[in-house]
C-alpha cells in the first residue's frame, strides 16, 4: 500500500506545496513504510473560498 504526503498551504499555489514536500524531503521519511508515495499538494484561497489540489505518484525512486 502507497505512504500518502499532504502539503497544505493557503493563498499560494498547490504546485507550491508539492514543490515543499520535495524541497524538505518529507517522502524520505516514509520510505520504511512503502515503496511507493503519493504527493498531494492541496492550496485554499481564503477570498475565492475555494481549494485545489495536485497528486504525484511516486514509484520505487524515494531514495533520491
Amino acid at each position: 500500500k502507497p505512504a500518502i504526503i499532504l502539503e497544505l498551504k493557503v493563498d499560494e499555489d498547490c504546485m507550491a506545496a508539492l514543490a515543499q514536500i520535495k524541497e524538505k524531503k518529507y517522502m524520505q521519511k516514509a520510505e520504511e513504510y512503502a515503496d511507493e508515495v503519493i504527493l498531494a499538494g492541496i492550496s485554499y484561497d481564503r477570498t475565492a473560498k475555494k481549494h485545489r489540489c495536485v497528486m504525484e505518484k511516486i514509484e520505487g525512486g524515494i531514495h533520491t
